[in-house]
């Protein structure tokens, strides 16, 4: 339903499929990193330092968000339809180097 992780990556990973995560960083680097990446699809109040962690705060984010589940998909999704690389994008720079033919140095298959 949603990740509850340490980590910076396994935040990435979560939004990019659409699912929620709640972080918690134990230093302020990470907080930072965590609370950035949460922050680009609205979700920045479950990025937890360790004040929060070690509060009854992280209990309450953790039932904000398991009441919020449904609300907080939808915001990424939506986030996700308006940032991600179109294909039409991929697509128009495939056909741009073919006409261009190959870059010195490199080769083709």
């Amino acid at each position: 339903d949603y990740v509850l992780t340490m980590k910076h990556h396994p935040i990435i990973f979560a939004i990019g499929q659409g699912v929620p995560a709640i972080a918690v960083a134990l230093d302020e680097y990470y907080n930072h990193k965590n609370a950035g990446a949460l922050a680009l699809c609205g979700q920045a109040e479950y990025a937890l330092d360790r004040a929060a962690f070690m509060s009854e705060q992280a209990f309450a984010a953790i039932d904000r968000l398991e009441d919020r589940l449904p609300e907080e998909r939808r915001r990424i999704i939506a986030w996700l339809d308006t940032a991600r690389i179109k294909p039409h994008a991929i697509e128009m720079f495939m056909a741009e180097q073919g006409t261009r033919g190959p870059r010195s140095g490199s080769e083709r298959t």
